[in-house]
C-alpha cells in the first residue's frame, strides 16, 4: 500500500513538473512584440521552466533561470554590446502541478504553454534579425524552457542558425543521445544511450548543423530527461502530448498548491476517499473522475476551489483512461463478492504491479535530481565540481567573450566549495523561508540570493 500511495503521489508530481496538460485551457492571448530599439553585438534568449514564468513578464528584465546564478544579466553587465530577452509566457504545467505564488489566472496545458513559448521566441528571433542582421544569439532554457529553446533550435533558418554562438538546454524534456547536441555529464555519471526525455526525443542528427554549439544537460535519474522508453512515465509524457479530446475550461480557479496548503483539497476529498479507493481498485478512471468532481461539490469550498477541484478531475481521468487503454493499471479487482475486500485486492494488485514499481522510484527522482540544479538544495548538482548554473555562466560568457573578442571578460567558474559554508548556509535557510513564503520571483527572496552569493 505504500508503494502505491507513493506513486500515486509521484506521478502527479513528475507530469506537473514538466508535461501535465490541465484540461481545457483556452488560446494564449498575444502580448505585444517588444520593439526592437537598438541592435546588440549578441542577445541572449532565456526560457525559464514551469512554475518560474508569466506571460506579464517584462522581457528586458533578465531573470535567468529564477533560481541561482543570472547569469543572463551577468551577461549584460561584462559585457557591452549583449542584450538579454527573457520569454514572457505562462509556463504552465496544468491544474495538478499550478502554483499559487506565480500569480497566474489559469493554468494553461503544456502542450499550449510550450507552444505558446517556441513561438514567441521564434517571432522574436525573426524580428532581431531582421532588424539587425549581424546580431548573434545565445539561447538557454531549464525544463519547459529547455523543451521551448531545442523546437525553436529545430526550426531556425540555415541564416539564424549561423548566427547561434552557444544554447544550453537544462533537463530538456525532449533530450536524446544521438540529436547532435553535446550532452554534458554531471556529477551523478552518464545516463544510458537507450534513455530519452518525458517526452521522447528529437530526430537523430536535429542539432548537428550547430557542430557542437548546443549543450544538453541532464542529471542520470532526473525523469525530466532521463527515462527509459515503454515504461508508465514514458506513458504519461506520450499522454501529455495529446490534444485534450473533451476540452474543458472554467474560471476562476485557484492552484491546486494553495488548496493543499490550506487543508481545503483534504477537506473536499476526506468524504469521496471510499469511492476513490473503490475506483482505483477497479480501475476505473470515469469513477475516479466521478469520485474528484463529488468532492467539487463540498458545501465547505468556495468557487474557485470548486472550479479547480473540477478540472482536476478531467485531468486526471483524462490521464487515467489514457494509461489503461496502453495497458498501464488494468489490474482486476478480486472476487470474492465483498466490495471492500475486492477493492483491497485491486489496490494491492496496483501497488505490485511492475510498472507502478519501477516508475515510484523513477519519479521520485523529482525531488533529488531535477529541482538542485540550480542551488535550491545544498546538495546540489555539479559539472566538473561547479554548481550547474555556474557551470553554464562561465561557458557562456567564456563563449560571449571569444566571439566578441573579450574573452578576459568571460565569468570565471565558481568552485563548489564557494557556494558552501557557514554564511551561505545562513542565506540559504533565509531564502528557503521566503520563498516558501513568497515566491522565488519575489523580489525580497531575489534580493537574498543576490546579497549572499547563493
Amino acid at each position: 500500500m505504500r508503494r502505491l500511495v507513493s506513486c500515486l503521489v509521484s506521478l502527479p508530481l513528475v507530469a506537473a513538473a514538466v508535461a501535465v496538460p490541465q484540461a481545457g485551457a483556452g488560446p494564449i492571448q498575444d502580448v505585444t512584440p517588444t520593439p526592437i530599439a537598438s541592435c546588440p553585438a549578441v542577445e541572449v534568449i532565456t526560457a525559464a521552466g514551469s512554475g518560474d514564468a508569466h506571460p506579464g513578464d517584462d522581457p528586458n528584465v533578465p531573470r535567468g533561470f529564477v533560481v541561482g546564478t543570472n547569469f543572463s544579466k551577468l551577461a549584460e553587465q561584462r559585457f557591452e554590446g549583449v542584450r538579454s530577452w527573457q520569454l514572457p509566457y505562462y509556463g504552465s504545467a496544468g491544474i495538478v502541478g499550478s502554483n499559487e505564488k506565480i500569480g497566474l489566472p489559469r493554468f494553461p496545458n503544456y502542450a499550449a504553454s510550450a507552444a505558446d513559448g517556441v513561438e514567441k521566441v521564434r517571432a522574436r528571433i525573426d524580428d532581431v534579425s531582421a532588424a539587425c542582421p549581424d546580431t548573434a544569439f545565445a539561447l538557454a532554457g531549464f525544463s519547459q524552457g529547455a523543451h521551448v529553446a531545442g523546437d525553436v533550435l529545430m526550426h531556425l533558418s540555415p541564416e539564424q542558425a549561423e548566427k547561434v554562438i552557444a544554447a544550453y538546454l537544462l533537463a530538456d524534456p525532449r533530450r536524446g543521445s544521438k540529436d547532435g547536441a553535446t550532452l554534458i555529464t554531471t556529477n551523478h555519471g552518464p545516463i544510458s544511450e537507450q534513455h530519452t526525455g518525458l517526452l521522447g526525443s528529437r530526430p537523430a542528427g536535429t542539432f548537428d548543423r550547430y557542430e557542437g554549439k548546443v549543450r544538453s544537460i541532464c542529471s542520470q535519474g532526473d525523469p525530466a530527461c532521463d527515462i527509459p522508453a515503454g515504461g508508465l512515465l514514458a506513458a504519461v509524457g506520450q499522454w501529455a502530448q495529446q490534444a485534450d479530446p473533451e476540452p474543458y475550461e472554467v474560471t476562476p480557479v485557484v492552484a491546486m498548491d494553495s488548496m493543499l496548503t490550506d487543508g481545503s483539497f483534504l477537506i473536499a476529498v476526506a468524504p469521496v476517499a471510499p469511492r476513490l479507493a473503490v475506483a482505483l481498485g477497479h480501475s476505473d478512471p470515469r469513477g475516479v473522475g466521478d469520485a474528484l468532481r463529488a468532492a467539487a461539490g463540498n458545501p465547505r469550498l468556495n468557487q474557485a476551489q470548486r472550479n479547480t477541484m473540477n478540472l482536476a478531475a478531467h485531468e486526471v481521468q483524462d490521464m487515467l483512461s489514457y494509461l489503461k487503454a496502453k495497458g498501464f493499471a488494468t489490474h482486476e479487482p478480486g472476487a470474492t463478492g465483498s466490495t471492500a475486500v475486492d477493492t483491497t485486492i485491486g489496490l494491492v494488485r496496483l501497488a505490485l504491479d511492475p510498472a507502478v514499481a519501477a516508475a515510484v522510484p523513477q519519479a521520485l527522482g523529482m525531488f533529488d535530481r531535477h529541482f538542485v540544479y540550480r542551488g535550491e538544495s545544498r546538495a546540489f548538482t555539479t559539472i566538473d565540481g561547479v554548481r550547474v548554473d555556474d557551470w553554464i555562466t562561465a561557458d557562456l560568457t567564456r563563449e560571449i567573450g571569444n566571439y566578441l573578442g573579450q574573452p578576459e571578460q568571460a565569468v570565471r567558474p565558481v568552485p563548489a566549495s564557494e557556494r558552501r559554508g557557514l554564511v551561505k548556509l545562513f542565506g540559504h535557510g533565509l531564502w528557503k523561508l521566503l520563498d516558501k513564503v513568497l515566491g522565488n520571483r519575489d523580489p525580497a527572496s531575489q534580493r537574498v540570493w543576490e546579497r549572499f552569493e547563493l
